[in-house]
């Protein structure tokens, strides 16, 4: 069987996130997976912060695939990006942006859907590509929501109209957290097709055990325990004041930050024990882990993360690490054993506690509620939905 996926997300990213996850399912079970990321135009090239990154993205875009992969990734080029900057964030820019992809991604999708671009499977949470689902033949589309996107700064309102049209079109609407849930059901009458499916984890990968022999890179092993670990991205989202009361209010435990960062860090460059080691392979993530005494969500508590369902609560758990949140109200409706702080000192106080006496902490309970929680079950359960199981 043909799937296609039309995503934010390049697929070797620094971030493995839903569709990569799925694409990986879908691979699994037999389905040939053409895999779609967000377009590149010559214009990305003007953020100097990304242009290594972004020219290496054009260059990739100009790859062609034949008929007889049973995977490809394709990053479409453009000269009209959909984007939250002026024009690009006009509605006519929405509507042109699937006509504008270059002639080479068309003829990439023909060569591998075939002519007749027939498909079983549309999976999409990318409103940017709605015009693609008009030019091909399908059996099951189903949009994936998993984050209030329009919270998000880099998302332009332009999409709304995209976004809208998904919902109604598609055979399953699948939301990541209760609160989207409530606010897709408050605008739309989709409750027929309209399901409550969280994230996961690859619960094999991150609960494997580490030989201890293993060094990881120097700098993670000479930084001093305990280690108060973070993976994931630093943007916007991020409370970087949470961190600094953290970090000087616990002068002998290590902050390591383990990611990407996208905003400006100056703030924190005179703590002393707080280690950012960049982007890591999401591979060896594990191992990060293990070595660490806590995994921590310092999250700003914003109306675009009251939605949020964070994989890495999945990821820490099923290492046995005992997790230590800020709190919302996604994260307060799941039940899990994480620590969930009301507010900064509370947070640090649980910190404290845990590496105080970390004999307290049921290991077990952790890696149960991770085991339940896996993206082989998630998907599972959409396939049966979706007839194909």
């Amino acid at each position: 069987m043909k799937s296609i996926i039309l995503t934010f997300n390049i697929y070797d990213g620094y971030a493995k996130v839903t569709s990569h996850h799925f694409a990986e399912y879908l691979i699994n079970k037999n389905f040939r997976v053409l895999y779609v990321s967000d377009a590149v135009s010559p214009f990305h090239l003007l953020k100097l912060d990304g242009i290594k990154t972004n020219f290496t993205k054009i260059i990739r875009s100009f790859s062609k695939i034949n008929n007889h992969q049973n995977f490809a990734s394709l990053i479409p080029f453009t000269f009209l990006p959909v984007v939250n900057t002026f024009p690009f964030n006009l509605k006519v820019c929405s509507d042109l942006h699937v006509q504008s992809l270059s002639y080479l991604f068309h003829k990439n999708i023909n060569s591998f859907l075939g002519n007749n671009k027939d498909v079983d499977l549309i999976w999409i949470n990318n409103p940017k590509f709605y015009g693609m689902i008009e030019k091909l033949k399908y059996k099951k589309l189903v949009y994936s929501i998993e984050d209030d996107l329009f919270e998000f700064s880099r998302i332009p309102k332009s999409l709304k109209y995209n976004h809208e049209k998904l919902i109604q079109k598609a055979d399953v609407v699948t939301v990541t957290s209760t609160p989207l849930l409530k606010q897709i059901k408050s605008k739309f009458s989709i409750n027929e097709k309209l399901f409550l499916l969280r994230n996961g984890v690859s619960f094999d990968q991150f609960n494997q055990i580490t030989d201890q022999s293993l060094d990881l890179t120097p700098e993670f092993q000479s930084i001093p325990q305990p280690r108060i670990t973070y993976i994931g991205v630093i943007s916007e989202w991020f409370d970087l004041d949470l961190l600094y009361e953290a970090a000087k209010s616990l002068p002998n435990f290590s902050f390591v930050i383990i990611g990407p960062v996208e905003i400006s860090i100056d703030k924190l460059k005179d703590l002393s024990n707080i280690y950012f080691l960049g982007y890591k392979p999401h591979s060896i993530l594990q191992m990060y882990l293990q070595k660490s005494q806590i995994g921590i969500i310092p999250f700003l508590r914003t109306k675009l993360i009251e939605s949020v369902n964070p994989i890495k609560l999945y990821e820490y758990m099923a290492t046995g690490l005992p997790v230590v949140s800020t709190t919302w109200s996604e994260l307060e409706d799941l039940d899990s054993p994480a620590f969930l702080a009301k507010d900064n000192h509370e947070f640090i106080e649980y910190i404290k506690q845990i590496v105080a006496e970390p004999d307290v902490i049921n290991r077990e309970l952790l890696v149960k509620f991770a085991q339940a929680n896996t993206w082989e079950n998630r998907f599972t359960e959409l396939m049966k939905v979706l007839d194909f199981i």
